[in-house]
């Protein structure tokens, strides 16, 4: 299920039972609200725990191999796919998904924009 409103973004080369994987991931998974309330989350540990480990894993290699790199207020680059109206993106080694309804995300409109640490 696409949004058109939102078009999905992610490397098109990426195969389509990946993308199938997370589709089904972003649509079942009992993703956690962040303590700001700002986006939801998935731990691996607790995605394994729950039995999402393996949707999770296939997830997380979509993005980290097919995703986009992007900006958040001058910060990252963050990598992450545009998927059924939602942005996903990785944090840490491959630990965490984040996610965030696209039309609030906020990234950055130039990607190449400076790192501000």
């Amino acid at each position: 299920m696409t949004d058109a409103t939102f078009p999905d973004q992610y490397d098109p080369a990426a195969p389509p039972w990946l993308v199938d994987a997370a589709r089904e991931y972003l649509a079942t998974a009992p993703w956690r609200t962040s303590k700001d309330g700002s986006h939801s989350y998935m731990m691996t540990r607790r995605a394994n725990a729950l039995g999402f480990g393996l949707l999770h894993t296939r997830t997380l290699i979509l993005i980290r191999d097919y995703g986009i790199d992007r900006r958040w207020h001058g910060h990252g680059p963050y990598r992450g796919i545009d998927l059924d109206g939602f942005s996903l993106w990785k944090m840490g080694d491959m630990l965490i998904i984040n996610r965030k309804p696209i039309e609030d995300a906020g990234w950055d409109s130039d990607p190449s924009g400076p790192t501000l640490l």
